[in-house]
């Protein structure tokens, strides 16, 4: 009987324990670590400062509306080896040469990262004066009359005598306000080049302005606010300019007010190329890895063509109903019908980046890349006639060519990263 009551008490008292710990544990098992996505080939992007006069929001299509080419429709055309074109002279300055030359009246006008803009002899490659800023001179210089107009990282738009490069005036834009990164931080390399109207100056600013310039004064007719720097080059036509900005956005402003018409923004992505317009028609690249066709009166998209990945740094140039452009990572440039977006060919170069804006004269198309050649193209089918090299580049991050050619009287005008102003004759095709 006691062992009995002795069991009930010892059960009792178990029950009470177990009643007061709240009943047996449970194991928990610990999640794991939410997955960090790995970062893209994208650059960090540049903090944006505040706008003066925000622009105003407008609906803005996403590419998805459009249908986009199909990518394993594609046909690739095979590089071949071709032995270097005729160098009619060479012209060496002290630093790369990034930005495209301008010509005219036999001269030939070009910045260097030596800080200074050069006037050399078209024919001869004889300097005939030059002309020394603060900083690198990245812009593609413009002519109005017998004056000069250019940008330096300085901060300041110059306007010099055509014929002795003497100084008229300068104006400080603001273009030091926010220095460059680390070229491979923010692949922030390009420089807002002017574009004139007239009699008045249009070109963007590190400060994130366009700005609208008298250009006999030098005195600001307006500026206008965007989000981040305005690296890209603005077009005029028909009393609108039209740009791009690193804060992702097209603008297109009233030259006569300085007020936004409209903008359109592909998915918040930096822009450095500059707008082609033809046939009603504006075209874009951009970081966003598209190139857009949008309605030059309203900004409203036609049509966008996916580069699967790659930047479109450079600007398109027109070819009969077609507009080609190079890209960045993709190493190849493009050929697409203008009213579908259709794909209509595209070459690979080599390892480098074609930046560069292709310069078509007949059926040929000539692009510069930064694999370090100068390559030929026919611009119908998109084989790769020839390619000429370029030396080694004292940019030592960077090599090759991000200039533009320019095309004139049998010669190819072309600046490189190894500081040199190539004339090459075009022969070969």
């Amino acid at each position: 009987m006691k062992v009995i009551v002795l069991r009930l008490i010892v059960l009792f008292v178990l029950a009470a324990l177990a009643a007061g710990c709240g009943g047996p544990a449970t194991a928990v098992m610990a999640e794991p670590p939410a997955a960090v996505p790995t970062s893209t080939a994208t650059p960090t992007s540049t903090p944006q400062p505040s706008p003066t006069a925000p622009p105003t929001e407008t609906p803005i299509p996403t590419p998805t509306e459009i249908p986009l080419p199909t990518p394993t429709a594609l046909t690739v055309k095979d590089p071949v080896i071709y032995a270097p074109g005729n160098i009619l002279w060479k012209f060496q300055t002290a630093g790369p040469v990034w930005g495209t030359a301008t010509l005219a009246d036999g001269i030939l006008y070009f910045g260097s990262d030596d800080k200074s803009l050069y006037a050399v002899d078209a024919g001869s490659g004889e300097l005939k004066w030059q002309f020394e800023t603060g900083d690198l001179v990245r812009s593609r210089p413009a002519i109005d009359g017998d004056a000069i107009y250019f940008t330096s990282d300085d901060g300041n738009l110059y306007s010099l005598d055509l014929n002795d490069g003497a100084e008229l005036w300068r104006l400080d834009i603001g273009n030091a306000v926010l220095p460059r990164s680390p070229l491979r931080i923010s692949w922030d390399y390009m420089q807002s080049s002017p574009a004139i109207d007239n009699g008045v100056v249009y070109v963007g600013s590190a400060d994130t302005r366009l700005y609208a310039v008298d250009a006999a004064s030098g005195e600001v007719v307006w500026k206008f606010s965007t989000h981040n720097k305005v690296r890209a080059s603005p077009v005029v036509a028909d009393g609108v300019v039209y740009f791009g900005s690193l804060d992702g956005s097209v603008y297109a402003v009233d030259i006569a007010t300085g007020q936004e018409k409209w903008h359109f923004n592909p998915q918040l992505s930096q822009i450095q190329s500059m707008p082609t317009i033809a046939d009603g028609r504006l075209f874009i690249g951009s970081r966003s890895t598209f190139l857009y066709s949008l309605d030059v009166s309203t900004g409203e998209m036609v049509w966008s063509a996916s580069f699967n990945g790659s930047w479109v740094e450079s600007t398109a140039a027109v070819y009969g109903e077609a507009i080609i452009v190079g890209s960045s990572d993709a190493r190849s440039v493009y050929s697409f019908d203008r009213q579908t977006g259709k794909v209509l060919w595209i070459t690979r170069l080599g390892n480098g980046y074609p930046w560069s804006t292709p310069a078509v004269d007949g059926d040929k198309v000539y692009i510069g890349s930064t694999d370090g050649y100068l390559h030929a193209i026919d611009a119908r089918s998109g084989q790769e006639q020839w390619r000429m090299p370029t030396g080694e580049s004292i940019y030592s991050s960077l090599g090759g060519i991000v200039a533009s050619p320019i095309v004139a009287d049998s010669l190819i005008y072309i600046g490189a990263l190894d500081g040199y102003m190539y004339a090459v004759k075009i022969t070969g095709d």
